[in-house]
């Protein structure tokens, strides 16, 4: 159970929001109201992640407090505040947040805050270990122990892509959205650019009225639809083991392009098979590839790691 520490001078907030985290799931580990006070607590508990409010009584403001807790402490924070004016969010960048939630805010805007910043924490600190942990390559020809020509020697570290939404179907791509994104604008582009690659396309989704734009395609057999029924998730798994599994006849040179949106399901091992039969397919060779979208509001940041 991940433990936060609530900072704000008002006390209405801090009620609300240690009533909605405990609600959550989480723990509040304290609750301060000052910068001073929450540095002092922050050094006492030691929490997960602070949620900070920037504007408050004393010598010390919020962005002031967040930069010497992150600094010191390594505890990411995430403001949560009134202001969102240029100069203060600029002043609040310089610190280096994990968010920036302006108010009035909802349950669902603070949750995916949370997760999100725990998940880049968690995952800063596991590239850290890898870090210290693995091995320096050393060119052909250079001596063990000498610094490699041209540069400090590099790690073996693994790769990070950013990929444009032109280059959607390229790999398979995690997506992880809250109720508040507009995401058919999105599915949408990504269907047409996968149509554009040729091959076959699935769609497959709780609700979406994204059909209505692709009535040729579909009833040319270019693009799959498929409706998931709540509880029922385990019923995509065997219809993807035959559209990947028909791409290894000989002689064939379709590819699959998939866009899988889990918006409305917590049925977490399903989706967690769903994403090995997909990586396990294209270990092999086939040619899969696409979007796997979940609703980040509804799982914690330890399940997303396990996705990506």
């Amino acid at each position: 159970m991940s433990e936060i520490l609530v900072v704000d001078d008002e006390a209405i907030i801090t009620m609300q929001l240690e009533e909605r985290l405990t609600a959550m799931g989480y723990r509040v580990a304290g609750m301060a109201a000052s910068g001073e006070d929450a540095i002092n607590k922050a050094r006492s508990t030691l929490p997960d992640l602070v949620l900070m409010d920037i504007v408050m009584p004393g010598k010390m403001n919020g962005i002031e407090a967040a930069g010497i807790i992150t600094k010191e402490l390594d505890i990411p924070v995430v403001f949560v505040t009134s202001y969102a004016d240029d100069t203060i969010i600029q002043k609040a960048k310089s610190v280096r947040p994990y968010g920036y939630i302006v108010k009035p805010f909802n349950e669902l805007e603070i949750k995916a805050a949370i997760e999100v910043a725990l998940f880049r924490k968690a995952a800063e600190r596991d590239e850290q270990k890898l870090r210290r942990s693995a091995p320096e390559k050393i060119p052909p020809g250079a001596d063990a122990g000498s610094p490699a020509p041209g540069g400090p020697a590099y790690l073996d570290l693994p790769e990070i892509k950013t990929v444009l939404l032109k280059d959607i179907f390229t790999d398979l791509v995690l997506f992880l959205y809250t109720d508040q994104v507009a995401k058919e604008p999105i599915f949408k582009f990504a269907l047409e650019e996968g149509l554009k690659k040729g091959g076959r396309n699935l769609f497959a989704y709780f609700q979406s009225t994204l059909s209505k734009y692709f009535p040729k395609e579909i009833l040319k057999k270019e693009l799959y639809t498929y409706r998931i029924k709540k509880n029922e998730v385990t019923s995509l798994l065997p219809v993807l083991e035959k559209c990947t599994g028909s791409l290894t006849y000989e002689g064939t040179k379709n590819s699959l392009q998939i866009l899988l949106d889990f918006s409305e399901t917590e049925e977490f091992a399903e989706i967690l098979a769903i994403r090995n039969l997909l990586v396990s397919r294209k270990e092999t060779g086939t040619a899969v590839s696409g979007i796997i979208a979940m609703n980040i509001g509804k799982i914690d940041h330890s399940l997303i790691k396990s996705l990506a």
